[in-house]
């Protein structure tokens, strides 16, 4: 999935110039690949790894907090495409509108696998000049696949105020140094933005995937340089409504929310202490966080994109989520169903996440699509 026609996957680069620590860690991932690919030819997790030690795996960028913690990030700039639809030629876009359009900011759900194994095909298809940005959380390395535990550091900074800080710096700093250099390789007529070119982009466009739609929707509240909202494979609800509605309908993994409330009151700081895969101070944290009266308040179009067979999240929250905006008076929100798709667009062997981006591009230059609940 990861992999594409004509890279060349070097699964032991990463260990050159590499820390001893890094090394271990490596070698570490390493075996357990091997292990993966001895019990199933379908692992995501070799497709991962392939796609991240393949040739035309992106350059990590640093991008250092005021702390002194380095995030990694990833970007790239997309063109105008061919609308379908049209009949006749788009217009050529101009030199300022390429380098000044549109910043896209992509934020990831849960764990801690880095972006570079999913850029920069993961928002192919935005169709439009934008310059695109995917952003690790901290403590994530620049080639991390996200098979190994967490490291304590992931962990003890895994919160919400820390995710809404963080990206709040990233997105300040990527803007105040608006436009980016260019990313393909320099000439003089690209080595510098033309002239009369804005100062900033003329949208800002946060993109919250699962659980990254929950910092996501706070700065689109808090920031008044976002002009539009997307979320993938999110809702609206709380965790814990969520989990009651699968619990109670005989879906999901099971899991009875309450049990959960009874677990982590006993520790609800502790890290060593998990539930499928989070300490319970992630528990803690995200249990009963009500993103509604947020959205509600939004004076930015929302466009939510959601796999109607997503075990992880219920459909049922993302048509509630449009109903409870609409019912709010907040009109602007257009909600993507995707039949067969997960919570990662996918059906049976088929991405829609191409299809979500176009039409969020459409939504950016003021096309959103009209779908009443």
């Amino acid at each position: 999935m990861f992999s594409r026609p004509g890279s060349a996957p070097r699964p032991l680069a990463w260990l050159r110039g590499a820390s001893h620590g890094a090394t271990l860690r490596h070698f570490a991932s390493l075996c357990l690949l091997l292990l993966c690919a001895t019990l199933t030819s379908s692992c995501t997790t070799i497709d991962r790894a392939m796609r991240v030690f393949s040739a035309d795996a992106p350059a990590g960028k640093a991008f250092t907090l005021r702390d002194g913690v380095t995030l990694y990030y990833y970007t790239h700039q997309t063109t105008p495409k061919p609308d379908a639809t049209a009949t006749r030629p788009a217009p050529a876009t101009p030199p300022a509108a390429m380098h000044t359009g549109t910043a896209v900011f992509i934020l990831g759900g849960s764990g801690c696998a880095s972006w570079k194994a999913l850029m920069p095909h993961y928002a192919a298809g935005y169709a439009g000049a934008a310059h695109i940005f995917a952003v690790n959380k901290r403590h994530i390395d620049d080639d991390g696949l996200g098979i190994l535990p967490c490291t304590r550091a992931f962990h003890e900074h895994n919160h919400l105020t820390q995710w809404v800080g963080d990206y709040r710096e990233f997105i300040d700093a990527m803007l105040a140094q608006w436009p980016p250099a260019p990313l393909a390789p320099a000439t003089s007529a690209s080595a510098a933005p033309p002239p009369g070119a804005p100062a900033r982009p003329r949208h800002v466009v946060l993109v919250g995937v699962s659980e990254g739609a929950l910092p996501a929707v706070q700065l689109a509240a808090q920031h008044k340089a976002i002009t539009h909202l997307a979320l993938i494979g999110f809702g609206g609800w709380s965790v814990r409504r969520l989990m009651q509605y699968l619990y109670e309908n005989g879906r999901g993994d099971g899991t009875n929310p309450a049990d959960i409330q009874k677990r982590i009151e006993r520790a609800p700081a502790s890290l060593r202490d998990e539930i499928n895969g989070h300490p319970y101070r992630w528990w803690t944290g995200v249990f009963d966080i009500d993103p509604m009266p947020a959205l509600k308040a939004l004076g930015i179009p929302v466009i939510v994109g959601m796999g109607e067979e997503d075990q992880n999240v219920p459909v049922e929250s993302a048509r509630d989520l449009q109903r409870q905006l609409w019912r709010a008076g907040k009109r602007d929100v257009y909600l993507h169903l995707y039949p067969g798709a997960d919570h990662r667009l996918d059906a049976a062997g088929r991405s829609y996440l191409d299809d979500f981006f176009v039409k969020l591009a459409h939504c950016v230059r003021g096309k959103c699509l009209d779908a009443p609940p």
